[in-house]
Protein backbone atom coordinates (compact mmCIF):
# COMPACT_ATOMS: atom_id res chain seq x y z
CA UNK A 1 0.00 0.00 0.00
CA UNK A 2 2.74 2.45 0.43
CA UNK A 3 4.49 1.47 -2.57
CA UNK A 4 1.39 2.24 -4.34
CA UNK A 5 0.52 5.89 -2.38
CA UNK A 6 4.23 6.85 -3.43
CA UNK A 7 3.94 5.89 -7.10
CA UNK A 8 0.64 7.80 -6.80
CA UNK A 9 2.15 10.66 -5.56
CA UNK A 10 5.08 10.59 -7.84
CA UNK A 11 3.11 10.91 -10.89
CA UNK A 12 0.69 13.60 -9.60
CA UNK A 13 4.18 15.36 -8.95
CA UNK A 14 5.32 14.64 -12.41
CA UNK A 15 2.55 15.82 -13.58
CA UNK A 16 2.74 19.15 -12.04
CA UNK A 17 6.07 19.10 -13.12
CA UNK A 18 5.16 18.59 -16.84
CA UNK A 19 2.56 21.09 -16.66
CA UNK A 20 4.96 23.88 -15.06
CA UNK A 21 7.25 22.92 -18.10
CA UNK A 22 4.46 23.43 -20.61
CA UNK A 23 3.58 26.78 -19.27
CA UNK A 24 7.14 28.01 -18.97
CA UNK A 25 8.05 27.23 -22.91
CA UNK A 26 5.51 28.88 -24.57
CA UNK A 27 6.58 31.33 -27.35
CA UNK A 28 4.95 34.34 -28.69
CA UNK A 29 5.92 35.37 -32.33
CA UNK A 30 4.51 39.20 -34.00
CA UNK A 31 3.81 38.87 -37.45
CA UNK A 32 3.33 41.01 -40.13
CA UNK A 33 0.76 40.24 -43.54
CA UNK A 34 1.05 41.91 -46.64
CA UNK A 35 0.16 42.72 -49.63
CA UNK A 36 2.03 44.36 -52.87
CA UNK A 37 -0.44 46.49 -54.81
CA UNK A 38 1.34 46.77 -59.08
CA UNK A 39 -1.69 48.57 -61.11
CA UNK A 40 1.19 50.37 -62.92
CA UNK A 41 2.81 49.26 -65.98
CA UNK A 42 4.11 51.00 -68.85
CA UNK A 43 2.33 51.25 -72.72
CA UNK A 44 4.89 52.65 -75.42
CA UNK A 45 4.24 52.81 -79.02
CA UNK A 46 7.24 51.47 -80.72
CA UNK A 47 5.78 52.35 -84.56
CA UNK A 48 2.29 54.12 -85.80
CA UNK A 49 -0.05 52.21 -88.04
CA UNK A 50 0.71 52.83 -91.73
CA UNK A 51 -1.00 52.24 -94.81
CA UNK A 52 2.07 53.70 -96.48
CA UNK A 53 1.69 55.61 -100.03
CA UNK A 54 -0.69 54.85 -101.92
CA UNK A 55 -2.63 56.04 -105.40
CA UNK A 56 -6.13 56.44 -104.45
CA UNK A 57 -9.66 57.40 -106.70
CA UNK A 58 -13.09 57.55 -105.66
CA UNK A 59 -14.93 54.63 -108.12
CA UNK A 60 -18.28 55.17 -108.65
CA UNK A 61 -20.49 52.43 -106.64
CA UNK A 62 -17.33 50.32 -105.20
CA UNK A 63 -15.62 51.03 -101.52
CA UNK A 64 -11.40 51.05 -101.78
CA UNK A 65 -9.88 49.03 -99.18
CA UNK A 66 -6.69 48.22 -98.03
CA UNK A 67 -5.97 45.81 -94.98
CA UNK A 68 -2.46 46.02 -92.99
CA UNK A 69 -2.50 42.64 -90.58
CA UNK A 70 -1.47 42.95 -87.11
CA UNK A 71 1.69 40.84 -87.83
CA UNK A 72 2.55 43.06 -90.59
CA UNK A 73 1.23 41.41 -93.93
CA UNK A 74 -0.71 43.59 -96.19
CA UNK A 75 -3.64 42.13 -97.77
CA UNK A 76 -4.35 42.99 -101.74
CA UNK A 77 -6.29 46.51 -102.35
CA UNK A 78 -9.39 46.90 -103.77
CA UNK A 79 -11.49 49.16 -105.75
CA UNK A 80 -9.62 52.50 -106.51
CA UNK A 81 -6.49 52.04 -104.44
CA UNK A 82 -3.46 51.09 -105.20
CA UNK A 83 -0.23 50.52 -103.08
CA UNK A 84 3.46 52.12 -104.21
CA UNK A 85 4.87 51.66 -100.65
CA UNK A 86 3.82 48.70 -98.64
CA UNK A 87 2.39 49.73 -95.19
CA UNK A 88 3.24 48.48 -91.41
CA UNK A 89 1.54 47.48 -88.29
CA UNK A 90 1.73 49.56 -85.36
CA UNK A 91 3.27 47.89 -82.65
CA UNK A 92 2.93 48.40 -79.03
CA UNK A 93 5.22 47.18 -75.96
CA UNK A 94 3.62 46.45 -72.34
CA UNK A 95 6.16 46.72 -69.59
CA UNK A 96 6.47 46.62 -65.49
CA UNK A 97 3.41 45.04 -65.05
CA UNK A 98 2.81 41.53 -63.30
CA UNK A 99 4.16 38.45 -64.45
CA UNK A 100 2.33 35.69 -66.68
CA UNK A 101 -0.83 37.93 -66.03
CA UNK A 102 -3.33 38.35 -68.92
CA UNK A 103 -4.07 41.74 -70.44
CA UNK A 104 -7.18 42.95 -71.91
CA UNK A 105 -6.79 45.08 -75.00
CA UNK A 106 -9.35 47.89 -76.56
CA UNK A 107 -9.77 50.67 -78.34
CA UNK A 108 -11.47 53.90 -77.82
CA UNK A 109 -13.42 53.88 -80.98
CA UNK A 110 -14.90 51.77 -83.77
CA UNK A 111 -13.98 53.97 -86.85
CA UNK A 112 -11.42 56.51 -87.21
CA UNK A 113 -11.49 59.41 -90.54
CA UNK A 114 -8.76 60.02 -92.17
CA UNK A 115 -8.16 63.43 -93.19
CA UNK A 116 -5.84 65.35 -95.09
CA UNK A 117 -5.47 68.77 -93.04
CA UNK A 118 -4.77 70.60 -96.20
CA UNK A 119 -7.38 69.35 -98.37
CA UNK A 120 -10.38 71.62 -99.11
CA UNK A 121 -13.89 70.69 -96.97
CA UNK A 122 -16.05 67.76 -98.03
CA UNK A 123 -13.17 66.37 -99.83
CA UNK A 124 -12.91 62.79 -99.94
CA UNK A 125 -11.47 61.00 -97.02
CA UNK A 126 -10.70 57.42 -95.39
CA UNK A 127 -12.32 55.97 -92.34
CA UNK A 128 -10.17 52.99 -90.57
CA UNK A 129 -11.50 50.35 -88.97
CA UNK A 130 -11.76 46.46 -88.21
CA UNK A 131 -8.88 46.53 -85.39
CA UNK A 132 -7.08 43.51 -84.76
CA UNK A 133 -4.04 42.58 -82.65
CA UNK A 134 -1.83 40.00 -82.51
CA UNK A 135 1.11 38.89 -79.62
CA UNK A 136 2.59 36.84 -82.42
CA UNK A 137 0.54 33.42 -81.92
CA UNK A 138 -3.27 34.73 -81.63
CA UNK A 139 -4.93 37.35 -83.09
CA UNK A 140 -8.13 38.95 -81.84
CA UNK A 141 -10.30 41.39 -83.22
CA UNK A 142 -11.03 44.33 -81.23
CA UNK A 143 -13.03 47.97 -80.57
CA UNK A 144 -14.21 49.75 -78.57
CA UNK A 145 -16.83 48.09 -77.09
CA UNK A 146 -15.13 44.55 -76.54
CA UNK A 147 -11.88 43.69 -74.90
CA UNK A 148 -9.38 41.62 -76.99
CA UNK A 149 -9.34 39.24 -73.84
CA UNK A 150 -9.84 35.59 -73.77
CA UNK A 151 -7.90 33.84 -70.53
CA UNK A 152 -4.02 32.92 -71.46
CA UNK A 153 -4.42 34.88 -74.97
CA UNK A 154 -1.87 37.91 -74.21
CA UNK A 155 -0.04 37.46 -71.37
CA UNK A 156 2.62 39.10 -69.93
CA UNK A 157 6.09 37.12 -70.07
CA UNK A 158 8.41 36.10 -66.49
CA UNK A 159 9.77 39.82 -66.95
CA UNK A 160 6.03 41.28 -67.09
CA UNK A 161 6.43 42.72 -70.77
CA UNK A 162 4.05 42.07 -73.71
CA UNK A 163 4.76 43.20 -77.54
CA UNK A 164 1.54 43.44 -79.78
CA UNK A 165 1.15 44.46 -83.04
CA UNK A 166 -1.89 46.37 -84.10
CA UNK A 167 -3.64 46.55 -88.09
CA UNK A 168 -6.70 47.37 -89.28
CA UNK A 169 -8.31 48.02 -92.67
CA UNK A 170 -8.96 51.34 -94.24
CA UNK A 171 -11.60 52.05 -96.73
CA UNK A 172 -12.28 54.41 -99.23
CA UNK A 173 -16.22 54.93 -99.93
CA UNK A 174 -17.42 54.66 -103.30
CA UNK A 175 -19.27 57.99 -105.16
CA UNK A 176 -18.90 59.92 -107.83
CA UNK A 177 -15.29 59.43 -109.64
CA UNK A 178 -12.82 61.68 -108.16
CA UNK A 179 -8.71 61.64 -107.65
CA UNK A 180 -7.91 62.77 -103.57
CA UNK A 181 -5.77 65.56 -103.37
CA UNK A 182 -2.00 64.55 -102.53
CA UNK A 183 -0.48 64.47 -99.18
CA UNK A 184 -0.99 63.00 -95.49
CA UNK A 185 -4.39 61.48 -94.30
CA UNK A 186 -4.30 61.10 -90.60
CA UNK A 187 -7.01 60.62 -87.44
CA UNK A 188 -5.94 59.89 -84.14
CA UNK A 189 -7.45 56.89 -81.47
CA UNK A 190 -6.19 55.33 -78.33
CA UNK A 191 -5.28 51.58 -77.56
CA UNK A 192 -6.07 50.80 -73.92
CA UNK A 193 -4.29 47.99 -71.87
CA UNK A 194 -5.87 47.16 -68.72
CA UNK A 195 -5.87 43.85 -66.16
Amino acid sequence: MFKRNQIQKSLVVAGVTLASFAAFSQQNETTTASVTVQNAFTLTEDAALSFGTITATVVSGTDGTLTVNPDGTQGQPAGGIRVLVPGTAASYTIAGAAPFTDLKINTNVDTVALINSTAPPGSPEFTLSAFQVTDGTVTESINSGASAFTAGDFQTDVGGTLTVGLGGTLTLPGGPAELLIDGNYEGNFTITVSY
